[in-house]
């Protein structure tokens, strides 16, 4: 293992956004709105002191759907850390993307199929997907770029 308590720290991690994702997805469709109407609201509030007239509905799909993003980059880049920390190889970590993909699909179609005033939708799944690409993606050129200054400094170019 190249560092188990990182690896341990990550795994833990990953499994609590696993869990809040989940949660999420059990609260029913009126709970659900009123969560995400909160930071609508602000937005819109920010958008109207800009001097914008923003369109409710737009800025409510935008907050839901970056949320979506947002859990999934987490998941993802938490997923890649533990699996990096397994043997500290980069080809690995990349089922951090997969793994993200299954709770996405889970999420969407056993979890939501089962709460009221919630569907499922494959356009969530896919910027759930698309999220935690990108955080492999750039979890991946991270490490390499640290790993490639690390070699240069000692003279031994990879």
């Amino acid at each position: 293992m190249k560092n188990k308590k990182l690896f341990i720290l990550f795994t833990a991690l990953a499994a609590a956004i696993t869990a809040f994702i989940f949660g999420n997805s059990l609260l029913d469709g009126g709970t659900s709105s009123e969560m995400s109407g909160f930071f609508s609201h602000a937005v819109e509030s920010v958008l109207r002191a800009l001097g914008f007239e923003p369109d409710a509905d737009a800025v409510s799909h935008v907050i839901r759907k970056t949320a979506h993003f947002g859990e999934y980059f987490l998941l993802s880049a938490a997923a890649f850390g533990a699996l990096y920390n397994i043997k500290g190889d980069l080809r690995l970590p990349f089922a951090s993307v997969g793994y993200s993909a299954v709770v996405a699909l889970a999420d969407e179609f056993i979890m939501q199929r089962i709460t009221p005033g919630r569907g499922p939708q494959i356009t969530d799944v896919l910027i759930d997907c698309s999220g935690a690409l990108l955080a492999a993606l750039l979890c991946f050129l991270i490490i390499r770029g640290r790993k490639k200054r690390k070699n240069k400094k000692r003279g031994t170019e990879q």
